[in-house]
């Protein structure tokens, strides 16, 4: 640095006003810029935390509130019954077995869990049925209910003793019956109800070797809490029915449908040859014209198996149900037998429907699920046809786990802004 420029420095730097800083205002003012900073970083939190909120509240919500037991009023079967993937991950258990009026029961062969469909609320809540017995879903009932939905038949084993529990599920109240042959092993293929209820119809096979062949069945009188054994004979597969009055009938494998208790030869009806076999016979009232089954058929061997519905006058027509499977007898509404598809599909939607007696098939009701279950149906609630109901929010699983996806992906999106906006305002 030469002189000239030291000498005007030193008159520049003589020259210049004096600044005077206040150290405590630059302290306030840097204060201030951080808490402007701080509340950015809150309210960023806060609407977070908010958006988070109103997602939650935007779910669907747990509709499976249980009426008291006992109410009669707004009594119905849901539209749409769902199917859960799993019972035990998705439905709540039911505290006892006092659930209500019930519209449906749902029953899983691979876990033998029992689901309850609440008539009021449309609520699903799980039954403790001690020893609930899984089975062949296709080929065995092991839940029946009653059809103004207020009892319940199920079949139990417990390793000493083969049974039937009587559940009342008004009160809750459960009877076991035992089963002839307990112990060495029952095979109950078809519960079927009187229209009153009052009466349950069983038909069964004993075990004999490595499977199950015998054929047993008994007459559950609920007043009593008893069942009288049936005389059956011969190895083929039978299914059975009951009227209000306890008059017993039964399929003869395709032969003849008899009342057991009056053997009236002047009550035999033949039935078509060309029909294979039956799981279900329901009485829907006291006459043979109210009896009606399910068979599977082919015109030859070769054929495939189709199913045709049988009512006890003799007339026979042939079922077509949209989703094509073996269909079942569950009840009668009115004049019409309630046909419900076998649990083991394919389809994630299949149809219950009612057969009027010029064979038109009606739908009345869809279940949604592609689990496999055999389904009971408290069909007197189908009188005035099925009800809307919510939806349960396990039936929306896949929406719901977006619906907290994008919340939560909203959420970091607003805390990682908020975090850019301080980062940026800092010196």
């Amino acid at each position: 640095m030469n002189a000239d420029l030291r000498e005007e420095l030193d008159r520049l730097g003589d020259t210049a006003p004096v600044v005077d800083v206040d150290a405590a205002a630059v302290w306030q003012r840097g204060r201030r810029a951080r808490r402007r900073e701080a509340g950015l970083a809150v309210a960023a939190a806060a609407a977070a935390v908010a958006l988070v909120a109103g997602l939650v509240a935007w779910l669907p919500t747990d509709d499976g509130a249980l009426e008291p037991a006992g109410s009669r009023e707004g009594l119905g079967v849901p539209a749409e019954v769902h199917l859960p993937d799993s019972p035990r991950r998705d439905v709540e258990p039911a505290p006892d077995l006092a659930v209500g009026t019930t519209a449906a029961v749902l029953v899983t062969s691979d876990t033998a869990t029992a689901v309850a469909v609440d008539a009021t609320s449309g609520g699903y809540r799980r039954l403790a049925l001690p020893g609930l017995v899984d089975g062949n879903l296709a080929q065995t009932d092991t839940v029946r209910l009653s059809p103004d939905g207020t009892r319940l038949v199920y079949t139990y084993a417990d390793g000493a003793e083969d049974g039937l529990g009587l559940v009342d599920l008004l009160t809750g109240e459960l009877r076991q019956v035992p089963l002839p042959g307990s112990g060495d092993g029952v095979l109950v293929r078809t519960i079927s109800p009187s229209p009153n209820g009052d009466w349950f119809v069983w038909s069964a096979q004993r075990r004999e070797g490595s499977g199950f062949r015998g054929e047993v069945a008994g007459l559950v009188d609920w007043a009593a809490g008893t069942s009288d054994q049936l005389v059956t004979w011969g190895e083929r597969q039978r299914a059975f029915g009951v009227g209000d009055d306890g008059t017993v009938w039964y399929d003869d494998a395709g032969a003849r449908l008899v009342p057991m208790f009056t053997r009236s030869l002047e009550a035999f009806r033949p039935l078509p040859d060309d029909h294979r076999w039956a799981y279900d016979v329901h009485v829907g009232g006291p006459g043979f014209q109210d009896v009606a089954q399910v068979r599977a058929w082919s015109i030859d061997e070769a054929a495939p198996v189709a199913p045709a519905l049988l009512r006890g006058t003799g007339d026979t027509r042939d079922i077509d149900l949209p989703d094509g499977a073996m269909p079942y007898v569950v009840g009668w509404v009115g004049d019409d037998p309630v046909l419900v598809p076998t649990g083991d599909t394919a389809d994630t939607t299949s149809a219950v429907v009612r057969v009027a007696p010029a064979g038109s098939l009606t739908q009345a009701l869809s279940l949604i699920g592609a689990a496999p279950y055999r389904v009971t149906i408290a069909t007197d609630l189908l009188a005035d046809g099925a009800v809307e109901r919510p939806t349960p929010s396990w039936a929306d699983y896949g929406t719901s786990w977006w619906r907290w996806a994008i919340g939560g992906g909203a959420a970091v999106l607003l805390l990682l802004g908020a975090g850019v906006v301080v980062r940026r305002r800092r010196p």
